[in-house]
């Protein structure tokens, strides 16, 4: 019931992101070690300020981590960054 009280007043409070995969095991953590207020608010900073773009609907934040890992996999082992840019 915490998990899910948080999780949707969060999808609430901030429409345009609504809930993403994966905002569950953030908000399930802090559960643990905190009130459900302070976990609200604490996954609005985490959404909001320390991961922006992350849990936007366009997902542009995974899209530049995506970008950023395989340009670095192409440095570190351009064997594998050729193939992974074959395979699209």
């Amino acid at each position: 019931p915490s998990l899910g009280r948080v999780l949707r007043c969060y999808a609430m409070w901030q429409p345009q992101v609504g809930y993403c995969q994966g905002m569950n095991f953030i908000v399930a953590t802090l559960l643990l070690i905190m009130a459900e207020e302070d976990a609200f608010w604490l996954l609005a900073s985490l959404v909001e300020d320390v991961l922006p773009g992350l849990y936007h609907p366009s997902l542009i934040a995974v899209h530049t981590d995506t970008c950023t890992l395989h340009d670095l996999i192409g440095v570190k082992r351009p064997g594998v960054g050729a193939s992974l840019s074959r395979l699209g």
